[in-house]
């Protein structure tokens, strides 16, 4: 039940939970939870992007969340975890058209069921603006990788691939 406490512009407002809501004709646009950030394969040009684009986010532009980024020994994509340090994870921040049916489908991607990855919400910083967003983190062993210090994955086209099922 979303509660008015925050006029943000003719169409939305704050509910409960400091959720933004926007609605355009009718239906929701916007809330924290149809938002999502990807910061390795599935980024534009990542080996594995058409997985994201199947659902036909909108993106909104290039952001970072507080994390560690690192190269998982043996895979081809990268693993992130959250910090509360200075340290930061660049990557992309999608709206995803149908939230629940999209992560769905993304999760059974990213292994979240078999503990490769866990979706969580993160603070993720665009355009000097603060948004809430899912993103998937690595829960594995940090020490199995290598630091990437710049906090950027290096996108590899698709097609570059040589593993078969590749998250992030």
């Amino acid at each position: 039940r979303a509660v008015f406490s925050e006029h943000f512009s003719s169409h939305c407002w704050k509910s409960q939970g400091s959720r933004r809501i926007c609605f355009e004709r009718g239906r929701i646009i916007m809330s924290a939870h149809s938002l999502l950030f990807v910061y390795g394969t599935l980024k534009r040009g990542g080996e594995n992007h058409r997985h994201l684009a199947a659902h036909r986010p909108r993106f909104l532009g290039e952001g970072r969340i507080r994390g560690r980024l690192f190269r998982i020994k043996g895979e081809s994509y990268p693993g992130a975890a959250p910090t509360a340090s200075r340290r930061y994870v660049r990557g992309g921040l999608y709206e995803l058209t149908s939230p629940d049916k999209d992560l769905k489908k993304l999760d059974k991607f990213e292994g979240t069921d078999e503990g490769l990855f866990v979706r969580k919400l993160a603070d993720v910083w665009i355009g000097g603006q603060t948004k809430k967003a899912w993103t998937y983190f690595y829960p594995g062993r940090r020490d199995k990788g290598s630091a990437i210090s710049s906090g950027r994955f290096r996108v590899r086209a698709a097609g570059s691939a040589t593993r078969k099922k590749t998250a992030k």
